[in-house]
C-alpha cells in the first residue's frame, strides 16, 4: 500500500535537504508508460531555480529509481526515486513528459529522513 504521506530527502540534491513532508495527490501514467506520484511537498522549493520566477514549486512528481522498486505499493523502505517537475509547470503542452532533476529518497518517517538527511550533510 502506497501510504498518504511519507518524508522525503536527498544524499544528492542540497536543496531538496531538509526533509520534506509529502502528501499523495495522484497517481500518474504519461506516454512512456511508467508509473509517477504526484506528490505535494512541505516545505516548498524556491521556483527560480526551476525558470519560474517567484512562483514556488509546491507539486513533485517522483518515480521508483530501481527496477523492481514500486511506488504502488510500497514493499521496503526508504524508496530511491527520481524528482521531476509537473510538465505542466516545465513544459505545458498535451506530450509533455516529466523530466527527472535528480535523485531523493522517501522515508516512512521524519526521523527516518532526518537520519538520512543528516548523514548526507556530513557527507
Amino acid at each position: 500500500m502506497t501510504p498518504e504521506e511519507f518524508f522525503m530527502t536527498s544524499s544528492e540534491i542540497e536543496f531538496l535537504r531538509p526533509v520534506r513532508r509529502a502528501k499523495v495527490i495522484e497517481r500518474r501514467k504519461y506516454g512512456s508508460g511508467k508509473d509517477w506520484l504526484l506528490v505535494e511537498i512541505d516545505p516548498s522549493l524556491i521556483g527560480q531555480r526551476f525558470g519560474l520566477g517567484g512562483k514556488d514549486v509546491t507539486r513533485l512528481l517522483i518515480t521508483p529509481r530501481h527496477k523492481g522498486d514500486s511506488l504502488f505499493p510500497i514493499s521496503s523502505w526508504p524508496v530511491y526515486v527520481h524528482v521531476a517537475l509537473p510538465p505542466e509547470l516545465s513544459e505545458p503542452g498535451e506530450d509533455a513528459q516529466p523530466d527527472s532533476f535528480g535523485w531523493a529518497e522517501i522515508h516512512p518517517s521524519r526521523d527516518k529522513a532526518e537520519a538520512e538527511s543528516e548523514k548526507a550533510g556530513k557527507r
